[in-house]
């Protein structure tokens, strides 16, 4: 595959460039009565997984943040959670969709890597990475990726 991973700046063509291949991956949706080998389905279990990973994570952070932040943290997690809508899919997600997998090439993406954690759930999950390390260090990004995400949005 020709390219390399995203790096430095990404102006608004990247942007509208990766939220069309993003769309499509999350257009991949489970065929009925069909096995897929090696890619887990949590769909149905959403709110569990969510729970799950986020109270994981708060395990590898525990004894390093100060306690106080560590409770604010979790009580503002349980907040939040119910405010959650409903998940939209199921749908593919990647799971690591952040820049070093998103291979380009002349501003164009060319391929996505490592999909080691793909599963079957609700898109939202794919939607931090990006944010952090695209949108939110390049203005105008944002809006692009979700001119793409709209169009071709399943």
């Amino acid at each position: 595959m020709k390219g390399k991973p995203v790096s430095g700046r990404v102006d608004e063509i990247l942007a509208y460039d990766i939220g069309v291949n993003h769309a499509k991956l999350h257009n991949v949706s489970p065929q009925e009565n069909k096995s897929h080998k090696g890619i887990s389905n949590v769909y149905e279990q959403w709110s569990t997984f969510i729970e799950s990973h986020f109270y994981g994570f708060a395990e590898d952070v525990k004894d390093v943040i100060p306690e106080d932040l560590f409770t604010q943290s979790i009580d503002l997690f349980e907040q939040q959670r119910k405010c959650l809508p409903n998940p939209d899919g199921p749908s593919f997600i990647h799971m690591d969709f952040r820049p070093v997998n998103i291979m380009v090439h002349d501003n164009q993406v060319s391929g996505i890597i490592d999909f080691e954690s793909a599963r079957l759930g609700s898109t939202e999950m794919d939607f931090t990475k990006i944010n952090r390390d695209i949108f939110t260090k390049n203005p105008g990004t944002l809006g692009a990726y979700q001119r793409a995400i709209n169009l071709f949005a399943h």
